[in-house]
């Protein structure tokens, strides 16, 4: 293994062009590659390296194999890695700010407590990935593919996840306050004690997903699709279920106060020990 400890990435560095023509199995733990200095790391291989704490700012790191590569604790901010490959690598307590994910492959990636603030994720894959407790606020995630992905106590605030697929997802505890998500897959999510107030939910599918002791105070759930659902001990109250499917779901101790029901379908929902006051 070559020893590229503390290593620092040269202005205009190109892997192609410049002496290191491959960095497959390196020791790059603690690099510095510093946005501005134009960085060109394009399709490179690190298989077999080690790149734990680096710093990679604003690089050009699109199509690399990143594939079981441990990042843990890497600062990899405003770089972009669409079409990469990163299956099953730890980016543990990662920081990756503005960094481009589009169309990546994070597969069974590790990405807890990592910073993901208003990170690009749009149609990335991240099947069964762990981003328990990392911060997404404001991330982009349209189209992302997240199904049976940990986001225990992940940040979702603000975050844009129209038409994502989080079927199967565990979001227990989860904060999605104000989370933009239109069309987004929830069948069979774990929603237990997530906060969903004021979040954008038109038209979502949340079909037997459990959503007990959430908070939906102000949600909107115009047209969703809520048939088997959960909702016990929830609080929904001014929420909007205009047109929502509710065909079985259980509301058994939910606060209903305030609440827009016109048009719903409530065949076989459970309203035992619900608050009703001001129910529309």
């Amino acid at each position: 293994m070559r020893d590229l400890r503390g290593f620092y990435f040269p202005p205009d560095f190109d892997l192609y062009s410049d002496d290191l023509d491959s960095l497959e199995g390196a020791d790059l733990r603690g690099s510095v590659a510093l946005e501005g200095n134009r960085i060109d790391l394009y399709e490179a291989s690190f298989y077999n390296s080690l790149l734990q704490e680096v710093q990679f700012i604003g690089v050009e790191m699109r199509r690399t194999n990143l594939k079981n590569v441990d990042l843990t604790r890497a600062n990899l901010s405003y770089s972009y890695f669409e079409n990469a490959k990163l299956q099953g690598a730890i980016l543990k307590n990662a920081t990756l700010m503005r960094t481009s994910f589009h169309n990546t492959n994070l597969q069974a990636a590790n990405l807890e407590d990592a910073n993901l603030q208003f990170a690009d994720l749009q149609k990335a894959f991240l099947v069964e990935a762990n981003l328990e407790g990392a911060d997404l606020w404001n991330a982009f995630l349209i189209r992302a593919n997240l199904r049976d992905a940990n986001l225990t106590n992940t940040n979702l605030q603000r975050a844009n996840l129209q038409r994502a697929n989080l079927q199967g997802a565990n979001l227990q505890g989860a904060n999605l306050q104000d989370a933009n998500a239109p069309n987004a897959n929830l069948t069979k999510a774990n929603l237990q004690g997530a906060n969903l107030q004021g979040a954008n939910l038109y038209q979502s599918n949340l079909y037997g997903a459990d959503l007990r002791g959430a908070d939906l105070r102000g949600a909107d759930l115009y047209r969703a699709n809520l048939q088997g659902t959960d909702l016990r001990g929830a609080n929904l109250q001014d929420a909007n279920l205009d047109y929502t499917d509710l065909t079985n779901a259980d509301f058994r101790d939910a606060n209903l106060q305030g609440v827009s029901m016109h048009d719903a379908s409530t065949s076989g929902a459970d309203f035992g020990g619900t608050i009703l006051e001001g129910y529309e």
